[in-house]
């Protein structure tokens, strides 16, 4: 085959890889492979134990570097099941899941050199090699005036020049030294990387003081919240994809729709609260009474949870919740639930109106009003909470591990139904839920340094005072 092709003209490139993390050399290259493909999906590689460094950074933040990277450039898709999943999916693996498509495996030059003598990494190391080596088809990135060696090429190939080298590990090796790499690192992803110390000898900051002055904010608000609309007028609000951050002005439901919009944008929520408490929130005097933009904010880096459901219908939904998800009974009987932790059953039968799992911002939502106690947004755990149980007597609630996950199955699915919830949204009737936070996405919450939280879950728990 030849290297001559239009845009367009190969329906899937798929393209994994550590983009660990991912530089200049890897937008150059996805850029390229837009222009001649159709879809091209990024598939960041999930844990194998013989390359470490693909497990020195958390999955989360892996997914946020790519999400800043590609995210901008059209016919780019990104799946994150290895990150997700902490798997790592072998290339024949990831062939099969894209059947569906005409799929054209991205390698670079360096993977098919020695193909002659069958020494090439790709048939040396890849699984399945000998079958895909002369089945598969191969799209080879090369350096400009640097082709592969005709004699190496495998049976289905075609040639990809690009004007653009460059290696992750050069680049964490740079980072770890403390040089400049900004010639080599987007700068939305070198500034996620130094705000969180990535890549350094010490351990990953999961929260942080910044600055917004001089940066750009997107305002969110219920324009029915006579208050929130007024304030939107002091603010410049620019489009989502300009935003350097997003402004929420309402309660805790109008932050949760804004983090539900527009969370993958990988940017700071600051909220004001034109709401009741407002636990998500700046208070607005503290606002009105500072400069905004603020010098300094403080951002947290809070969890979101994974929700995978098993419907009565024999479909799967899998979606995301900052705040929490639940089941709760359908009819007037009683739910009949099987509860595990860890693949470990730790009830048998929980007799109840339903359970609700919630991180631990969401701790201070419905989880409160079920009776278990809120936690600071920033704990390192996550809760399960009963619903009027009754069965074991006097049981509540319990912290769970944020390495955990809980699977609840309904134990009487014709007699006694039971509903599904993300973040409020219904997912009808569900034989079981499988949740757990999630690898991939996190939330960044922004508030003022005078900002105190355990002030208004004090509030909460003493309510007299």
């Amino acid at each position: 085959m030849n290297s001559h092709f239009g845009i367009g003209t190969l329906e899937l490139a798929l393209w994994g890889g550590n983009f660990n993390p991912p530089g200049n050399h890897h937008i150059e290259i996805a850029r390229a492979l837009a222009r001649v493909a159709e879809r091209v999906v990024i598939v960041p590689a999930g844990p194998r134990a013989e390359k470490r460094e693909q497990n020195a950074i958390a999955s989360t933040f892996r997914a946020a570097l790519v999400d800043l990277a590609f995210r901008d450039i059209d016919r780019v898709e990104l799946d994150f099941s290895d990150l997700e999943n902490q798997v790592f999916t072998s290339n024949d693996e990831l062939a099969r899941r894209y059947s569906d498509a005409d799929v054209w495996h991205v390698v670079p030059r360096e993977f098919v050199d020695g193909g002659a003598t069958e020494e090439s990494m790709i048939q040396q190391y890849w699984e399945q090699s000998g079958d895909l080596w002369k089945s598969a088809k191969f799209l080879i990135v090369h350096p400009k005036n640097h082709p592969p060696s005709v004699a190496d090429l495998p049976p289905n190939y075609r040639l990809l020049e690009v004007n653009a080298e460059g290696r992750s590990q050069d680049i964490r090796v740079a980072l770890v030294r403390g040089e400049n790499v900004s010639h080599q690192i987007d700068p939305a992803v070198l500034n996620f990387i130094e705000t969180r110390g990535l890549y350094r000898l010490s351990s990953p900051a999961h929260s942080r003081t910044i600055s917004l002055q001089g940066k750009s904010g997107h305002v969110y608000f219920d324009k029915r919240n006579v208050a929130a609309s007024d304030w939107a007028q002091r603010f410049n609000s620019v489009s989502i994809d300009r935003a350097d951050y997003v402004i929420a002005l309402g309660g805790d439901g109008t932050m949760l729709q804004a983090i539900g919009k527009f969370w993958e944008r990988r940017i700071p929520f600051f909220g004001v609260n034109f709401g009741h408490v407002g636990f998500l929130l700046n208070d607005r005097e503290d606002v009105s009474s500072s400069s905004f933009p603020s010098e300094d904010v403080i951002v947290r880096d809070l969890p979101m949870l994974r929700v995978e459901s098993l419907l009565t219908d024999g479909s799967t939904s899998v979606g995301l919740a900052f705040n929490d998800a639940w089941l709760e009974r359908s009819t007037g009987q009683t739910a009949w639930l099987e509860v595990k932790v860890d693949d470990q059953v730790r009830f048998k039968k929980l007799v109840c109106d339903g359970v609700l799992t919630c991180t631990a911002a969401g701790s201070t939502a419905y989880a409160s009003s079920m009776g278990a106690t809120p936690m600071l947004a920033d704990t390192e755990a996550w809760m399960l909470v009963g619903s009027n149980v009754m069965t074991p007597r006097n049981w509540k609630s319990a912290p769970i591990s944020m390495n955990s996950s809980i699977t609840v199955r309904n134990l009487d699915p014709d007699k006694r139904p039971v509903r599904g919830f993300i973040g409020g949204t219904s997912l009808g009737d569900v034989l079981e839920m499988r949740i757990r936070p999630s690898r991939t996405a996190f939330v960044e919450l922004a508030f003022l340094p005078e900002h105190d939280m355990s002030r208004k879950i004090a509030d909460v728990l003493f309510p007299n005072t």
